[in-house]
């Protein structure tokens, strides 16, 4: 309650003494000139920005509506028109040769369009009439002897006065090949059954996107459209033997597949004046997914148990949004206002096998459907010597309607203030301290009950999910050194309502809200020259830690949250030998993951993971690179342990463990310009 009275206080005294929120001149934090990038023979605005110091590219949210999906780039100060097209897709197609700079912003000062991001890069373009693009062949290898390729072909030029930029990609990507054993154990400890594993993955792609820009009735329009398809695949085969014996009684097969067909086409009409600009974005985008996991257990060829689970889903999302922006020498504004009108078709089905003799299927259909209404003010002050003031106040409405089975409905209503203040110890330093209130949205496959055949354990449907509500506290301070040098800390205090998780539901379990969860940790950036020990070489190191906690609704115990995934701590270096010949490695640690049901617990652990790789020029606009991925190979380790009634306060029935190890890869790429 105290923290809510002070960030709407806070907030309200804020705007009260402002009228303003968008970047100004000359208040970057740094900058960097296409010059500072000329080492490492870029090719397109991603390979620029991979370079900049003390800053990670983080995509928009896949969340319902405009506002909130927002990344931390924009290009010419303006973000991406697309939720479709990923801002590494966006990057690919702006040629190097046309970028004149990249500006550090603070993400205060960019106000609504910086998506919540502390930092954001905005990439100042030049004006150009003329043409260019990419071209980038891959290809990739893993242990088993499969390969994949890929080819991704860009372009950017006008015609008629319109500027034209174009991608399309394609191919097999994502080989893996997961070889180890699995054990099951009794409640006991005593070893049941082991055997060999191996588990084969791959994904398949297809995207092209078409963006065109120009200048209609005075009016400044974007006008943009894409079409997707991607398919990822698992199958997993598994040899189990008795303890102690030599047969092989038993053989699992596990197969999952997914495939997801997307489409969207967006509008953009902008109007600058004097100090003010509106803009009007409109967009609709429709998605198919397909998804199925199966399991078969063959003691012979005539006597098997199989489950198979199948869910077919079709979403359209239909977004209008206004805004507008004001800007003077001290003040900044915009204000915003965002319909979202969403609507998701599910039809699921589970289909068991008996010891050879089919079961009754269990089916069932769900539609959900949403309308969105949401208006954002943020408005910053800078007229005070190193400081910068930012006050934010959002306030969204929605009503969420699901049919049969459910036939119910809900309403939620909610603020979301924001202030933000931040302090230029020196051009070098700077010093933020936030407080905002957020509001996640409620995921539409919630709504939808599933069976898990891997486990066995199953979800029901609930109609009353809440949205789940954050209060964040952040204090951050960046410091800069040198031409490349940077850290930025960030410490982080969260509490948590209504945190979505499994509960109980009747008598299984669900998708429900736990009521209240806390967490504090840090984020952490560094970017770090090491020329006394290499010339022209540098560390990065980006991580997060968290301790989180919330009260199990099952045993009353605390526990982190539902398969809580924190960012992976990423340590890599990055020596350019000469103009031609670049090299480096990364090693990265991944956070266990975690999966809690009534009667069960999972935890994945997936292990440290290094990769190698080497860039070598051939010639002005071609560039090699070749990398070698999970050198040694990686742990992929799973544990289920399953309870004879309520988890952790009855006894423990069985235990399997899965012990895998991820095979290395290679992958070359051949990138030419032209």
């Amino acid at each position: 309650m105290r923290s809510s009275l002070f960030i709407y206080g806070a907030c309200f005294a804020a705007a009260l003494l402002s009228t303003g929120a968008v970047a100004q001149e000359g208040q970057a934090r740094a900058t960097f000139p296409a010059s500072f990038f000329s080492d490492a023979n870029p090719q397109n605005a991603l390979d620029l920005l991979e370079r900049v110091p003390g800053f990670t590219l983080v995509e928009g949210s896949e969340v319902r509506g405009f506002g909130d999906a927002a990344g931390n780039v924009l290009v010419n100060g303006v973000r991406p028109p697309s939720k479709d097209v990923s801002l590494v897709e966006y990057l690919e197609r702006i040629p190097a040769a046309s970028v004149v700079r990249i500006d550090l912003l603070d993400g205060a000062v960019v106000g609504l369009d910086a998506g919540g991001s502390l930092l954001v890069a905005n990439i100042v373009l030049a004006a150009s009439d003329s043409s260019s693009g990419t071209l980038r062949i891959n290809g990739e290898g893993v242990g088993d002897g499969r390969v994949g390729g890929s080819a991704t072909a860009t372009w950017q030029g006008s015609f008629r006065g319109a500027s034209l930029s174009a991608s399309v990609q394609g191919g097999r990507s994502g080989l893996e090949l997961l070889e180890g054993q699995e054990m099951l154990f009794s409640g006991d400890g005593s070893l049941i059954e082991e055997g060999p594993l191996r588990d084969r993955r791959a994904e398949d792609t297809f995207a092209s996107s078409l963006l065109a820009s120009g200048r209609i009735l005075g009016l400044d329009t974007i006008l943009s459209g894409s079409i997707r398809t991607y398919a990822w695949g698992r199958f997993s085969e598994n040899h189990l033997v008795a303890g102690g014996l030599l047969t092989r009684p038993r053989t699992d097969v596990e197969a999952q597949n997914y495939d997801r067909r997307a489409s969207e086409v967006s509008l953009q009409l902008s109007k600058a004046f004097d100090r003010h600009e509106i803009r009007f974005n409109a967009l609709r985008n429709t998605s198919d997914v397909s998804d199925s996991s199966s399991i078969e257990i063959r003691r012979t060829a005539s006597d098997f148990d199989s489950s198979l689970f199948i869910s077919d889903s079709d979403q359209t999302e239909d977004i209008l949004r206004l805004s507008w922006e004001f800007k003077s020498n001290d003040w900044s504004t915009q204000f915003a206002l965002e319909s979202v009108r969403t609507s998701l078709s599910a039809e699921s089905a589970f289909r068991r096998t008996l010891s050879s003799i089919s079961q009754p299927v269990e089916s069932e259909f769900t539609q959900v459907g949403e309308v969105r209404g949401s208006a954002a003010f943020s408005a910053t002050y800078s007229g005070l010597p190193a400081f910068i003031i930012v006050a934010g106040l959002a306030s969204e409405r929605s009503r969420i309607s699901l049919t049969s089975p459910l036939n119910s409905s809900n309403t939620y209503q909610f603020l979301k203030p924001r202030l933000s203040i931040s302090w230029a110890a020196s051009s070098k330093m700077t010093l933020s301290l936030s407080a905002e209130r957020s509001v996640g949205q409620l995921d539409f496959s919630d709504f939808v009950g599933a069976q898990q055949v891997g486990d066995g354990s199953s979800t029901q449907t609930n109609a009353d999910l809440q949205p789940p509500q954050t209060d964040a506290f952040r204090l951050a301070v960046e410091r800069r050194w040198g031409e490349s040098g940077s850290l930025g800390l960030t410490l982080v205090r969260e509490q948590w309502k209504n945190l979505v998780d499994v509960v109980p539901v009747d008598l299984g379990q669900g998708v429900g809200n736990i009521p209240e969860a806390e967490s504090y940790g840090f984020d952490i950036e560094v970017t770090w020259p090491v020329d006394f020990v290499l010339p022209g070489a540098e560390l990065k190191l980006a991580g997060a830690w968290r301790d989180t906690s919330v009260r199990d609704p099952f045993n009353g115990r605390s526990r982190p949250p539902q398969m809580l995934e924190h960012d992976r701590t990423t340590l890599s270096l990055r020596h350019v030998l000469s103009s031609r010949l670049t090299y480096g490695g990364s090693y990265t640690y991944t956070p266990p993951r975690r999966i809690f049901r009534r009667d069960q617990f999972i935890e994945f652990l997936e292990g440290e993971s290094m990769n190698v790789y080497g860039e070598l020029t051939l010639r002005e606009g071609l560039k090699l690179r070749a990398e070698i991925n999970n050198i040694g190979g990686q742990d992929l380790d799973r544990s289920l342990i399953r309870y004879a009634g309520t988890r952790e306060l009855a006894d423990v029935s069985s235990v399997e463990i899965r012990e895998r190890i991820g095979r290395s890869s290679l992958a070359i790429q051949l990138a030419s310009t032209f």
